[in-house]
């Protein structure tokens, strides 16, 4: 499908890329880089069990390079899921999870890991998947918890909107800042 549409377009200068979820299979990255005319790789990293990260950016990172493709890092955010329900929880019930502030310890130690994994693959963007926590989390509390991930979404969203205004960001954020600006 990749490859079909890329024989249609008239790209001109603009640089096209695919991708997928470290968790497929590696042989979908090798299809995309052999197969079709995409000029980058992208990948999307959330779950960091198994061999989703380290084992797999470096081989895909590897296979980039040798068919001379640029890579990208198109979506990442921490799952918040333990390894026996990898396959168990609806990504919508995992994503709901994340809105808590009682994750930021770990949303922080992330971004880092991600900044220094991008500059260590030499990957062209790195893009956070929940710019929202950069500005707001939810608070953990009895009333919250029980709360659906459409209605924690939305929770999420506003106090996100406020401090968006107010540019008021969370530690999450404020790491992130500190990242873009050292030299």
């Amino acid at each position: 499908m990749i490859q079909f549409v890329l024989n249609g377009l008239d790209r001109r200068e603009t640089r096209v890329g695919a991708g997928a979820g470290t968790w497929k299979k590696f042989e979908y990255f090798e299809n995309l880089t052999t197969q079709t005319a995409v000029d980058y790789i992208d990948m999307h990293l959330y779950p960091v069990q198994r061999d989703f990260v380290i084992d797999k950016c470096l081989r895909v990172a590897a296979l980039a390079r040798q068919h001379n493709k640029k890579l990208g890092i198109g979506e990442a955010w921490l799952y918040k899921v333990a390894e026996i329900e990898l396959e168990q929880i609806p990504p919508a019930a995992a994503f709901g999870r994340d809105v808590f502030n009682l994750w930021e310890p770990r949303d922080i130690p992330f971004v880092n890991v991600m900044f220094k994994l991008s500059h260590y693959l030499r990957v062209e963007y790195c893009s956070f998947f929940w710019m929202r926590h950069f500005y707001g989390y939810v608070d953990f509390n009895e009333k919250t918890r029980q709360l659906s991930p459409g209605e924690l979404f939305k929770l999420a969203d506003e106090i996100a909107a406020e401090n968006i205004v107010s540019n008021t960001l969370t530690g999450t954020g404020l790491t992130l800042q500190q990242r873009l600006v050292t030299k």
